[in-house]
């Protein structure tokens, strides 16, 4: 009884906007989110285009 009471309130579920994964099911419709794989590789590729050195442009002096 109390199992059914638990399951009767999720019945929306939370999913990734990246990969479309399902995250946790909710009693309420909510806005979408992000899983832990995809914000891991999100944090990694936004360092790697930070540590990226930046290429010097110089115009030219015609």
């Amino acid at each position: 009884m109390e199992e059914e009471l638990r399951n009767e309130g999720t019945d929306f579920a939370v999913v990734c906007v990246w990969c479309g994964a399902e995250i946790r099911r909710a009693s309420a419709p909510e806005t979408p989110g992000m899983c832990q794989r995809c914000f891991r590789r999100m944090c990694e590729e936004h360092a790697q285009l930070a540590a990226r050195p930046r290429a010097s442009v110089y115009a030219s002096e015609r």
